[in-house]
Protein backbone atom coordinates (compact mmCIF):
# COMPACT_ATOMS: atom_id res chain seq x y z
CA UNK A 1 0.00 0.00 0.00
CA UNK A 2 3.24 2.39 1.19
CA UNK A 3 4.26 1.90 -2.46
CA UNK A 4 0.79 2.39 -4.37
CA UNK A 5 0.76 5.71 -2.76
CA UNK A 6 3.84 7.50 -4.39
CA UNK A 7 2.90 6.20 -7.95
CA UNK A 8 -0.23 7.40 -7.63
CA UNK A 9 0.78 11.16 -6.74
CA UNK A 10 3.15 10.78 -9.57
CA UNK A 11 -0.01 9.91 -11.86
CA UNK A 12 -1.58 13.16 -10.73
CA UNK A 13 1.07 15.61 -11.20
CA UNK A 14 1.73 14.44 -14.43
CA UNK A 15 -1.79 14.93 -15.33
CA UNK A 16 -1.63 18.44 -13.47
CA UNK A 17 1.09 19.58 -15.95
CA UNK A 18 -0.41 20.90 -19.25
CA UNK A 19 -0.15 19.21 -21.90
CA UNK A 20 1.91 22.22 -23.87
CA UNK A 21 4.62 21.56 -21.63
CA UNK A 22 4.99 18.35 -21.78
CA UNK A 23 5.25 19.25 -25.49
CA UNK A 24 7.76 21.54 -24.56
CA UNK A 25 9.75 19.25 -22.57
CA UNK A 26 9.75 16.64 -25.16
CA UNK A 27 10.85 18.78 -27.49
CA UNK A 28 13.77 20.08 -25.43
CA UNK A 29 14.64 16.82 -24.70
CA UNK A 30 14.50 15.84 -28.61
CA UNK A 31 16.99 19.21 -29.65
CA UNK A 32 19.27 18.06 -27.19
CA UNK A 33 19.66 15.02 -28.51
CA UNK A 34 19.96 16.17 -31.87
CA UNK A 35 23.12 18.33 -30.90
CA UNK A 36 24.20 15.21 -29.83
CA UNK A 37 23.94 13.64 -33.36
CA UNK A 38 25.62 16.52 -34.65
CA UNK A 39 28.61 16.65 -32.46
CA UNK A 40 28.98 12.72 -33.29
CA UNK A 41 31.76 12.11 -36.08
CA UNK A 42 30.53 9.80 -39.05
CA UNK A 43 27.54 11.54 -40.09
CA UNK A 44 26.26 9.36 -42.63
CA UNK A 45 25.74 6.24 -39.90
CA UNK A 46 23.69 8.28 -37.99
CA UNK A 47 21.13 8.69 -40.68
CA UNK A 48 18.29 6.38 -38.93
CA UNK A 49 18.82 7.94 -35.81
CA UNK A 50 17.97 11.49 -37.35
CA UNK A 51 15.11 10.28 -39.46
CA UNK A 52 13.61 8.37 -35.87
CA UNK A 53 14.12 11.72 -33.97
CA UNK A 54 12.82 13.68 -36.81
CA UNK A 55 9.51 12.18 -36.31
CA UNK A 56 9.45 12.37 -32.73
CA UNK A 57 9.57 16.31 -33.40
CA UNK A 58 6.82 16.10 -36.14
CA UNK A 59 4.28 14.02 -34.28
CA UNK A 60 4.42 16.12 -31.33
CA UNK A 61 2.37 18.98 -34.07
CA UNK A 62 3.19 22.13 -32.29
CA UNK A 63 4.02 25.51 -34.00
CA UNK A 64 7.06 25.00 -32.12
CA UNK A 65 8.22 21.55 -33.09
CA UNK A 66 7.72 22.35 -36.70
CA UNK A 67 9.45 25.92 -36.40
CA UNK A 68 12.39 24.03 -35.00
CA UNK A 69 11.82 20.87 -37.89
CA UNK A 70 11.41 23.14 -40.75
CA UNK A 71 14.63 24.86 -41.10
CA UNK A 72 16.66 21.49 -40.84
CA UNK A 73 15.12 20.27 -44.24
CA UNK A 74 16.97 23.42 -45.90
CA UNK A 75 20.22 22.88 -44.11
CA UNK A 76 22.28 20.82 -46.94
CA UNK A 77 23.73 18.72 -44.32
CA UNK A 78 20.88 16.72 -43.71
CA UNK A 79 19.98 16.35 -47.73
CA UNK A 80 20.52 12.84 -47.43
CA UNK A 81 16.78 12.41 -45.28
CA UNK A 82 15.12 15.41 -46.36
CA UNK A 83 12.40 13.35 -47.95
CA UNK A 84 11.22 11.94 -45.01
CA UNK A 85 11.24 15.08 -42.88
CA UNK A 86 8.99 16.28 -45.80
CA UNK A 87 7.00 13.25 -45.13
CA UNK A 88 6.98 13.67 -41.52
CA UNK A 89 6.04 17.08 -41.88
CA UNK A 90 2.91 16.25 -44.08
CA UNK A 91 1.76 13.39 -41.94
CA UNK A 92 2.01 15.72 -38.64
CA UNK A 93 1.30 19.36 -39.04
CA UNK A 94 -0.64 18.88 -42.22
CA UNK A 95 -2.13 22.24 -41.63
CA UNK A 96 0.78 24.10 -40.45
CA UNK A 97 1.27 27.78 -42.62
CA UNK A 98 5.20 27.02 -42.62
CA UNK A 99 5.25 23.61 -44.04
CA UNK A 100 2.80 24.57 -46.55
CA UNK A 101 4.91 27.61 -47.32
CA UNK A 102 7.68 24.78 -47.04
CA UNK A 103 6.17 22.86 -49.26
CA UNK A 104 5.18 25.54 -51.93
CA UNK A 105 8.91 26.22 -52.30
CA UNK A 106 9.63 22.89 -53.62
CA UNK A 107 7.37 22.76 -56.64
CA UNK A 108 9.41 24.40 -59.41
CA UNK A 109 9.91 21.51 -62.27
CA UNK A 110 12.64 20.38 -62.18
CA UNK A 111 13.07 19.99 -58.36
CA UNK A 112 13.46 16.00 -56.91
CA UNK A 113 10.63 17.01 -54.26
CA UNK A 114 7.95 18.38 -56.43
CA UNK A 115 5.99 14.90 -56.51
CA UNK A 116 6.01 15.08 -52.69
CA UNK A 117 5.10 18.52 -52.21
CA UNK A 118 2.08 18.51 -55.30
CA UNK A 119 0.60 15.72 -53.53
CA UNK A 120 0.78 17.56 -50.31
CA UNK A 121 -0.69 21.09 -51.70
CA UNK A 122 -3.35 18.67 -53.85
CA UNK A 123 -4.63 16.81 -50.62
CA UNK A 124 -4.74 20.28 -48.41
CA UNK A 125 -6.47 21.79 -51.45
CA UNK A 126 -9.46 19.46 -51.43
CA UNK A 127 -9.62 19.20 -47.45
CA UNK A 128 -9.86 23.65 -47.82
CA UNK A 129 -12.01 23.37 -50.58
CA UNK A 130 -9.07 25.87 -52.37
CA UNK A 131 -10.40 26.39 -55.62
CA UNK A 132 -7.65 28.65 -56.36
CA UNK A 133 -4.23 26.48 -55.98
CA UNK A 134 -6.41 23.47 -58.30
CA UNK A 135 -6.59 26.61 -60.94
CA UNK A 136 -3.38 27.37 -61.21
CA UNK A 137 -1.83 24.01 -61.13
CA UNK A 138 -4.23 23.64 -64.06
CA UNK A 139 -2.91 26.75 -66.11
CA UNK A 140 0.65 26.63 -65.27
CA UNK A 141 1.16 22.84 -64.95
CA UNK A 142 2.48 20.16 -66.41
CA UNK A 143 0.35 17.88 -68.59
CA UNK A 144 -0.21 15.20 -65.53
CA UNK A 145 -0.90 18.62 -62.88
CA UNK A 146 -3.63 19.69 -65.44
CA UNK A 147 -5.21 16.49 -65.40
CA UNK A 148 -4.44 15.81 -61.17
CA UNK A 149 -5.80 19.69 -60.84
CA UNK A 150 -9.05 18.68 -62.94
CA UNK A 151 -9.35 15.83 -60.85
CA UNK A 152 -9.88 18.06 -57.98
CA UNK A 153 -12.22 20.36 -59.43
CA UNK A 154 -14.54 17.10 -60.13
CA UNK A 155 -14.37 16.33 -56.41
CA UNK A 156 -15.47 19.57 -55.27
CA UNK A 157 -17.93 20.17 -57.60
CA UNK A 158 -16.56 23.06 -59.04
CA UNK A 159 -18.04 25.45 -61.33
CA UNK A 160 -14.74 25.69 -63.89
CA UNK A 161 -14.27 21.71 -63.92
CA UNK A 162 -16.70 21.95 -67.15
CA UNK A 163 -14.57 24.67 -69.10
CA UNK A 164 -10.83 22.67 -67.30
CA UNK A 165 -12.76 19.71 -68.59
CA UNK A 166 -13.18 21.05 -72.69
CA UNK A 167 -9.67 22.17 -72.54
CA UNK A 168 -8.33 19.14 -71.74
CA UNK A 169 -10.17 17.33 -74.45
CA UNK A 170 -9.72 19.94 -76.98
CA UNK A 171 -5.79 19.69 -76.29
CA UNK A 172 -4.23 17.34 -78.72
CA UNK A 173 -0.89 17.09 -77.39
CA UNK A 174 -1.18 14.71 -74.66
CA UNK A 175 -1.45 10.70 -74.85
CA UNK A 176 -3.62 8.20 -72.62
CA UNK A 177 -0.68 6.90 -69.43
CA UNK A 178 -2.77 5.83 -67.01
CA UNK A 179 -6.01 6.07 -65.31
CA UNK A 180 -5.00 9.84 -64.22
CA UNK A 181 -4.11 11.01 -67.35
CA UNK A 182 -6.97 9.47 -69.77
CA UNK A 183 -10.46 10.32 -70.98
CA UNK A 184 -11.81 8.95 -67.70
CA UNK A 185 -10.84 11.40 -65.74
CA UNK A 186 -12.15 14.08 -67.73
CA UNK A 187 -15.61 12.51 -67.90
CA UNK A 188 -15.52 11.96 -64.10
CA UNK A 189 -14.71 15.44 -63.83
CA UNK A 190 -18.27 17.04 -65.07
CA UNK A 191 -20.40 14.50 -62.90
CA UNK A 192 -22.01 17.25 -61.74
CA UNK A 193 -22.35 19.43 -64.92
CA UNK A 194 -25.68 17.31 -66.18
CA UNK A 195 -26.61 19.49 -69.18
CA UNK A 196 -26.41 19.70 -72.78
CA UNK A 197 -22.59 21.44 -72.54
CA UNK A 198 -21.34 18.39 -70.73
CA UNK A 199 -23.15 16.14 -72.72
CA UNK A 200 -21.46 17.76 -75.74
CA UNK A 201 -18.49 17.24 -74.27
CA UNK A 202 -18.76 13.51 -73.62
CA UNK A 203 -20.30 12.68 -76.79
CA UNK A 204 -17.34 13.92 -78.43
CA UNK A 205 -15.09 11.82 -75.76
CA UNK A 206 -16.29 9.18 -76.99
CA UNK A 207 -15.57 9.62 -80.31
CA UNK A 208 -11.72 10.99 -79.67
CA UNK A 209 -9.40 8.42 -80.49
CA UNK A 210 -7.62 8.43 -77.47
CA UNK A 211 -10.87 7.07 -75.87
CA UNK A 212 -10.15 3.67 -74.57
CA UNK A 213 -12.47 1.01 -73.14
CA UNK A 214 -11.64 1.71 -68.93
CA UNK A 215 -12.59 5.16 -69.51
CA UNK A 216 -16.08 3.73 -70.15
CA UNK A 217 -16.63 3.05 -66.87
CA UNK A 218 -15.72 6.76 -65.51
CA UNK A 219 -18.44 7.91 -68.41
CA UNK A 220 -20.81 5.58 -67.27
CA UNK A 221 -20.57 6.49 -63.26
CA UNK A 222 -20.67 9.91 -64.38
CA UNK A 223 -23.61 10.06 -65.62
CA UNK A 224 -25.73 7.55 -63.30
CA UNK A 225 -27.30 10.23 -61.67
CA UNK A 226 -28.23 12.09 -64.81
CA UNK A 227 -31.74 12.48 -66.38
CA UNK A 228 -31.09 10.44 -69.86
CA UNK A 229 -29.16 7.91 -70.10
CA UNK A 230 -28.74 8.35 -73.78
CA UNK A 231 -26.43 11.37 -73.87
CA UNK A 232 -27.99 12.62 -77.65
CA UNK A 233 -31.45 13.57 -75.80
CA UNK A 234 -29.71 16.66 -74.21
CA UNK A 235 -28.97 18.23 -77.28
CA UNK A 236 -31.05 20.16 -79.26
CA UNK A 237 -31.43 20.74 -83.08
CA UNK A 238 -32.96 23.76 -82.38
CA UNK A 239 -28.90 25.49 -82.31
CA UNK A 240 -28.34 25.09 -85.89
CA UNK A 241 -31.26 27.60 -86.24
CA UNK A 242 -29.49 30.25 -83.99
CA UNK A 243 -29.70 33.87 -84.78
CA UNK A 244 -25.78 33.68 -83.99
CA UNK A 245 -23.94 32.37 -86.73
CA UNK A 246 -21.17 31.39 -85.02
CA UNK A 247 -23.66 29.26 -82.90
CA UNK A 248 -24.79 27.73 -85.72
CA UNK A 249 -21.55 26.95 -87.36
CA UNK A 250 -20.57 25.49 -84.04
CA UNK A 251 -23.22 23.41 -83.55
CA UNK A 252 -23.33 21.80 -87.20
CA UNK A 253 -19.42 21.49 -86.82
CA UNK A 254 -19.89 19.30 -83.34
CA UNK A 255 -23.33 17.30 -84.51
CA UNK A 256 -20.90 15.79 -86.79
CA UNK A 257 -18.06 14.65 -84.96
CA UNK A 258 -20.45 13.55 -82.46
CA UNK A 259 -22.42 11.02 -85.09
CA UNK A 260 -25.43 12.52 -84.44
CA UNK A 261 -27.24 11.01 -87.16
CA UNK A 262 -30.66 12.83 -86.68
CA UNK A 263 -28.92 16.26 -87.66
CA UNK A 264 -28.63 14.95 -91.32
CA UNK A 265 -31.85 16.87 -92.53
CA UNK A 266 -30.96 20.00 -91.14
CA UNK A 267 -27.43 19.90 -91.88
CA UNK A 268 -28.20 19.30 -95.58
CA UNK A 269 -30.74 22.39 -95.71
CA UNK A 270 -27.61 24.48 -94.11
CA UNK A 271 -25.20 23.47 -96.78
CA UNK A 272 -27.52 23.99 -99.41
CA UNK A 273 -28.74 27.17 -98.44
CA UNK A 274 -26.57 29.40 -100.60
CA UNK A 275 -28.17 32.77 -98.16
CA UNK A 276 -26.32 30.44 -94.83
CA UNK A 277 -22.84 32.15 -93.82
CA UNK A 278 -20.30 30.55 -95.53
CA UNK A 279 -18.14 28.96 -92.72
CA UNK A 280 -21.67 27.67 -91.34
CA UNK A 281 -22.23 26.03 -94.86
CA UNK A 282 -18.81 24.67 -94.30
CA UNK A 283 -18.94 23.23 -91.33
CA UNK A 284 -21.98 21.33 -92.12
CA UNK A 285 -20.74 19.84 -95.09
CA UNK A 286 -17.75 18.47 -93.76
CA UNK A 287 -20.12 16.87 -90.87
CA UNK A 288 -22.16 15.19 -92.87
CA UNK A 289 -19.12 12.76 -93.35
CA UNK A 290 -18.94 11.73 -90.29
CA UNK A 291 -22.37 10.57 -90.71
CA UNK A 292 -22.61 6.36 -90.96
CA UNK A 293 -26.46 5.68 -92.01
CA UNK A 294 -26.70 5.45 -96.16
CA UNK A 295 -23.27 7.19 -96.75
CA UNK A 296 -23.61 6.75 -100.44
CA UNK A 297 -26.88 9.27 -100.51
CA UNK A 298 -24.49 11.17 -98.87
CA UNK A 299 -22.11 10.76 -101.49
CA UNK A 300 -24.52 11.94 -103.97
CA UNK A 301 -25.29 15.54 -102.12
CA UNK A 302 -21.08 16.23 -101.63
CA UNK A 303 -21.07 15.41 -105.20
CA UNK A 304 -23.27 18.40 -105.85
CA UNK A 305 -21.19 20.51 -103.55
CA UNK A 306 -18.31 20.08 -105.85
CA UNK A 307 -20.52 22.79 -108.25
CA UNK A 308 -21.21 25.10 -105.48
CA UNK A 309 -20.06 28.73 -106.53
CA UNK A 310 -18.31 29.52 -103.60
CA UNK A 311 -14.51 27.65 -103.63
CA UNK A 312 -14.63 27.02 -100.16
CA UNK A 313 -17.71 24.83 -100.32
CA UNK A 314 -15.88 22.97 -102.90
CA UNK A 315 -12.78 22.13 -100.42
CA UNK A 316 -15.56 21.50 -97.88
CA UNK A 317 -17.52 19.32 -99.52
CA UNK A 318 -13.86 16.92 -100.77
CA UNK A 319 -13.66 17.04 -96.56
CA UNK A 320 -16.53 15.69 -96.68
CA UNK A 321 -15.84 12.83 -99.09
CA UNK A 322 -13.11 11.71 -97.31
CA UNK A 323 -14.67 11.17 -94.32
CA UNK A 324 -17.09 9.06 -95.30
CA UNK A 325 -14.79 6.16 -96.51
CA UNK A 326 -16.86 4.43 -98.84
CA UNK A 327 -16.03 3.24 -102.60
CA UNK A 328 -17.99 6.05 -104.43
CA UNK A 329 -16.63 8.61 -102.71
CA UNK A 330 -12.90 7.40 -103.26
CA UNK A 331 -14.27 6.97 -106.80
CA UNK A 332 -15.75 10.88 -106.91
CA UNK A 333 -12.02 11.78 -105.51
CA UNK A 334 -10.29 10.38 -108.19
CA UNK A 335 -12.46 11.68 -110.87
CA UNK A 336 -11.33 15.17 -109.55
CA UNK A 337 -7.83 14.77 -110.43
CA UNK A 338 -5.56 16.56 -113.46
CA UNK A 339 -8.63 19.23 -112.57
CA UNK A 340 -9.07 22.40 -110.70
CA UNK A 341 -9.43 20.36 -107.29
CA UNK A 342 -6.04 18.15 -108.47
CA UNK A 343 -4.26 18.70 -105.43
CA UNK A 344 -7.21 18.82 -102.67
CA UNK A 345 -8.12 15.57 -104.21
CA UNK A 346 -4.78 14.50 -104.06
CA UNK A 347 -4.37 15.55 -100.54
CA UNK A 348 -7.85 13.35 -99.12
CA UNK A 349 -6.47 10.01 -100.99
CA UNK A 350 -3.53 10.59 -99.23
CA UNK A 351 -5.23 10.54 -95.73
CA UNK A 352 -7.87 8.24 -96.81
CA UNK A 353 -5.26 5.56 -97.87
CA UNK A 354 -2.41 6.22 -95.93
CA UNK A 355 -0.36 5.57 -99.21
CA UNK A 356 2.42 8.74 -100.71
CA UNK A 357 1.75 11.22 -103.20
CA UNK A 358 3.02 9.23 -106.50
CA UNK A 359 0.44 6.36 -105.53
CA UNK A 360 -1.13 5.88 -109.19
CA UNK A 361 -4.98 6.30 -107.89
CA UNK A 362 -6.75 4.85 -110.73
CA UNK A 363 -4.92 1.54 -110.35
CA UNK A 364 -5.48 2.16 -106.37
CA UNK A 365 -9.46 1.99 -107.28
CA UNK A 366 -9.26 -0.77 -109.79
CA UNK A 367 -7.10 -2.92 -107.01
CA UNK A 368 -9.48 -6.12 -106.19
CA UNK A 369 -7.73 -5.80 -102.54
CA UNK A 370 -9.09 -2.26 -102.39
CA UNK A 371 -10.55 -1.75 -99.07
CA UNK A 372 -12.83 0.82 -97.92
CA UNK A 373 -16.04 0.34 -96.26
CA UNK A 374 -19.04 0.52 -98.02
CA UNK A 375 -21.95 2.44 -97.61
CA UNK A 376 -25.19 1.44 -97.44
Amino acid sequence: MSLRIPVLLLLLVAAAIPQDRRHEGRLGRHKREWRKLDQKSGFGRQRKQYVRLAEDIAVLGTPEAVQFLVPKTREPRYASFKGEMLKKLARYAPDNEEVEFLMREHMSPDDPYRSQAREFLYEKALRKRDEAWLLDLFSMGTVEDRFLALRGLGILGSTTALESAESLARDADWKPRDTLISCGTIAAAVKDAEGPRAARLLLLLMRDPRFQPRDQRELRDATRLWRHSDLRAYIELTDLASPDAATRADTAAFMGRARIESARAPLLRLAFNRREAADVRAAAARSLGYLEIARGALVVQLRKLLEDPDPDMRVAAIDGLSRLRVHQAAETLVGLLKGPLDAQATQALIEVSGLPIDTDWHSWLENPLFRLPEGT
